[in-house]
C-alpha cells in the first residue's frame, strides 16, 4: 500500500515537472518574440521614411524636330531646305502646340550672325488658307539645347509674333496677298523655327510650301588715307 502511494506520489510529481518545463519554454518563446518586435519598433522609432522624389516637369522640346545648318560665304545665296509638320509656336507658353491650320519648321542653325532668313506666306495662290499668322503665333522663334540634348525654346532670343494681318514686326512686303517675312541674325550659331498659317489640318497638307533662303552680308568698315579721302573719314561697304 505504501508503495504504490509512493509510486503515485512520483508519477504526480513527474507531471507536474513536465508541465512546468512546458510553461517555461511557452512564456520564453513569447519573450523573445516580443522582444524581436520592439527592437524593429524602436528601430524606427522618430525616423521619417524618405519622401519620393517629385516628378520633373515636362521639357518644352521640339519633339523629332530635325535640325538644319546654314554656313555660307558672304555674298551667298542658299535655299534651305526644310521639313514642315503641323503646329503652332506658342508665344504664351513657350512651345508648340498641335494646332490645325499651321505648319512649323525644322530648326535652322545659322552660324554666321548678318545672315538674312527669309520666307514667303503666298494667299494668292490658293494653297489652303487665306489669312496670317495672327499675334498668338511666333512667326520666328528662337531655340537652344538643354543638357540633355533637346531642342526647348529660348525666351531671351528672336522671338517676332505675328499679328493677323499682312503686318508684323518682320514683315518686310506685301503685295496682292504675299507676305514677305525677313530677320537678320544678330549672333553666331542662332538657332530659329519658322511658323506660318498654311491651313494644313489632319486631313489636309498644302501641295507646297515656302522658299526660305538665307543670305549672309556684312558691313565692312575701312579708314583710309588720299585718293579723295581725308584721314578719318569712314567708307562702309555692304556686299
Amino acid at each position: 500500500m505504501n508503495q504504490k502511494f509512493l509510486n503515485v506520489s512520483i508519477l504526480i510529481l513527474a507531471l507536474s515537472f513536465c508541465l512546468s518545463l512546458t510553461s517555461c519554454g511557452r512564456s520564453d518563446a513569447s519573450t523573445e518574440n516580443n522582444t524581436v518586435s520592439s527592437d524593429l519598433l524602436s528601430s524606427n522609432d522618430g525616423v521619417e521614411k524618405p519622401k519620393p522624389a517629385p516628378t520633373p516637369p515636362p521639357i518644352n522640346d521640339g519633339g523629332d524636330m530635325s535640325n538644319v545648318v546654314v554656313d555660307i560665304e558672304v555674298g551667298e545665296t542658299e535655299a534651305v531646305s526644310l521639313n514642315w509638320k503641323m503646329g503652332k509656336m506658342d508665344p504664351s507658353e513657350l512651345k508648340i502646340l498641335n494646332a490645325q491650320n499651321y505648319s512649323y519648321s525644322d530648326v535652322i542653325t545659322v552660324k554666321k550672325a548678318g545672315t538674312t532668313v527669309t520666307f514667303v506666306d503666298d494667299n494668292s495662290n490658293d494653297n489652303g488658307d487665306g489669312a496670317f499668322a495672327g499675334s498668338d503665333v511666333l512667326v520666328i522663334s528662337s531655340w537652344q539645347k538643354n543638357h540633355s540634348g533637346a531642342w526647348i525654346s529660348n525666351g531671351q532670343g528672336a522671338n517676332y509674333m505675328g499679328s493677323g494681318t499682312d503686318l508684323s514686326q518682320i514683315t518686310v512686303s506685301y503685295h496682292n496677298g504675299v507676305v514677305t517675312y525677313s530677320y537678320t541674325t544678330v549672333a553666331d550659331d542662332e538657332n530659329i523655327v519658322l511658323c506660318f498659317r498654311s491651313g494644313q489640318t489632319e486631313t489636309y497638307t498644302p501641295e507646297s510650301f515656302p522658299t526660305v533662303t538665307a543670305v549672309f552680308k556684312r558691313s565692312i568698315v575701312s579708314y583710309e588715307v588720299g585718293d579723295g579721302y581725308a584721314e578719318g573719314n569712314k567708307l562702309t561697304a555692304i556686299f
